[in-house]
């Protein structure tokens, strides 16, 4: 089943990339930590975003959690 979030502030995670010269080094790990960090320290009470496979083991790590989530836009039309 599902989980709901605590109400409040919601952070949204975009555009998280490596170079492939600094992957493995520990630098994507300690930014998800400092926006981690900076959240708690903010009142944002969850955050979300978008995982690549690549970048998945990465966030599951620092103690993100999969979900099903998916959008809608609502300025676009459909069909």
């Amino acid at each position: 089943g599902g989980q709901l979030l605590k109400p409040g502030p919601q952070g949204l995670v975009v555009n998280v990339y490596t170079e492939k010269e600094w992957r493995r080094s520990g630098l994507g790990e300690l930014v998800m930590e400092t926006i981690i960090e900076w959240s708690r320290a903010n009142g944002v009470v969850s955050l979300v975003l978008h995982a690549s496979s690549m970048g998945r083991p990465l966030y599951e790590r620092v103690g993100f959690t999969p979900t099903n989530e998916m959008s809608y836009p609502i300025g676009q039309r459909r069909g």
